[in-house]
């Protein structure tokens, strides 16, 4: 439920607000690239953040900004391979 939660806030935040002289944008296109995020950030971002552990340590914490800012780049290179979703 938790899961399903955050991928509805993550849509929620991905959609340009409608303002006067915007298109209506199709929201799965959205909820797609925020189950993608939720998938990227639940599954491959510990992965990566315990294999980067001592880089972290050597480092004191600064690769983790580097790690934190590969999880959106993975996020945009797995959604533009889907057809369909956002480019």
């Amino acid at each position: 439920m938790g899961f399903l939660i955050r991928l509805l806030v993550n849509a929620a935040a991905l959609k340009p607000p409608l303002t006067p002289g915007t298109m209506r944008v199709a929201t799965m296109p959205f909820v797609a690239v925020a189950l993608v995020f939720g998938i990227v950030n639940a599954i491959i971002g510990p992965v990566v953040k315990v294999l980067a552990l001592p880089r972290i340590i050597l480092r004191l914490g600064i690769f983790a900004l580097i790690v934190n800012g590969l999880m959106p780049w993975l996020t945009s290179a797995l959604s533009e391979s889907q057809p369909g979703v956002l480019r």
